[in-house]
């Protein structure tokens, strides 16, 4: 009787550390994959403030010193051919230009486009970067832009006419068919024309998604 006893005590005892081990193994394995985790929400997020998706089209941040640029990647085709990406800086987070008022959220463009102004629009240099990229943009779709302050909105002519005008609010409105008048507040020439933009990038990803 008592060897058995003995041999009962014995084989409690050996048991116990293997519990033990088994119990610290399933904490170890709890707590990787818990550290697993975090880095990967870490990476998710940094990657969510850094990369982001607006109206079909991606987009990157990108730092330049103190200046934030908002970066998109634009093919460029020829005769139905992605021949090479063009790299489109934004000054403005396409996001916040969603409160700008758009009488038509159709903005489609020809492959020619007059751009006139009724003011300077120098505004410490931003309108000098906002026209330059809004042809540069275009100007990769293959269309041609040209500046001319003479001519006039016209529903029948064969191009596109965009005119920048000074008003009391920051909008984009379409009063015919072909033209569209970009209304500057304030200075704001990056802001309206970047909305103006941003459109007629989301026009395209429509119909290349159909």
């Amino acid at each position: 009787m008592e060897e058995k006893e003995v041999l009962k005590s014995n084989l409690g005892k050996d048991n116990k550390p293997n519990n033990r081990g088994k119990k610290g193994s399933k904490i170890a394995i709890i707590v990787i994959v818990g550290f697993v985790l975090l880095v990967a929400a870490f990476i998710f997020v940094g990657n969510s403030l850094t990369n982001f998706e607006f109206k079909g089209t991606g987009y990157s941040v990108v730092n330049e010193g103190e200046l934030k640029f908002y970066k998109a990647q634009i093919p460029m085709i020829s005769d139905g051919v992605h021949v090479a990406d063009y790299n489109l800086y934004l000054h403005e987070d396409p996001r916040t230009l969603e409160n700008i008022p758009l009488s038509n959220p159709e903005i489609v463009v020809t492959q020619n486009i007059v751009v006139a102004t009724d003011d300077d629009f120098n505004c410490d240099g931003d309108g000098i970067i906002a026209l330059a990229n809004f042809a540069k943009l275009y100007q990769t779709f293959g269309a041609k832009v040209f500046k001319n302050d003479s001519l006039q909105c016209d529903m029948y002519s064969p191009y596109t006419h965009v005119l920048f005008h000074t008003a009391d609010e920051t909008s984009i409105e379409r009063p015919k068919h072909n033209c569209y008048v970009i209304n500057v507040n304030n200075c704001e020439i990056l802001k309206a024309s970047e909305k103006f933009m941003i459109e007629s990038l989301a026009n395209v990803n429509g119909y290349y998604n159909q």
